[in-house]
């Protein structure tokens, strides 16, 4: 069982992204990092599922990760934000594009959330790219354009560590 909806997630990592990113302005070779588009959003979501599974045993949110080209993505998610951004993928969401799904997320939860969200914003959307294609990982294992399996998904994440 999943304890939120993906979209309340979507919302938080959006906001998280924009209240933090000062942290990173002062380096101008982070440029990239500042990212919140479409294709970063479907990797950081990805990665944020299984670092949280990980830790905890429990599933963020319950959607489906597909097999695309450039790595797992949910579609749902996908298509939101395409249509936020104008159909530029490479455009940053606006920061209130899920405003409405925000729901209240558990304090325990949200700390184990920064944590995740605090290396995923140092990590490049192209690098967090290749991560999501390591040999042997789930999207690998999976056709193009199939759901990638919970059970390959949960199984994988299970013995990575966070860092």
């Amino acid at each position: 069982m999943s304890k939120y909806d993906v979209k309340n997630i979507a919302n938080y990592v959006i906001n998280y992204f924009y209240e933090n990113s000062d942290k990173l302005k002062n380096n101008e070779e982070n440029f990239e990092i500042l990212e919140i588009n479409n294709l970063k959003m479907q990797k950081v979501l990805y990665f944020l599922y299984g670092f949280f599974y990980s830790e905890t045993r429990e599933e963020l949110f319950d959607v489906e990760f597909l097999a695309w080209k450039l790595g797992p993505v949910i579609k749902s998610i996908y298509e939101i934000n395409k249509n936020a951004t104008e159909n530029n993928g490479y455009r940053n969401i606006p920061k209130d594009t899920y405003c409405e799904f925000a729901k209240k997320i558990e304090d325990e939860d949200k700390k184990l959330i920064n944590q995740i969200l605090d290396n995923l914003m140092e990590i490049s959307t192209w690098a967090l790219v290749e991560l999501s294609h390591k040999p042997g990982g789930p999207w690998e294992a999976t056709k193009q354009s199939e759901v990638i399996s919970r059970d390959l998904l949960n199984k994988y994440f299970r013995n990575l560590e966070l860092k």
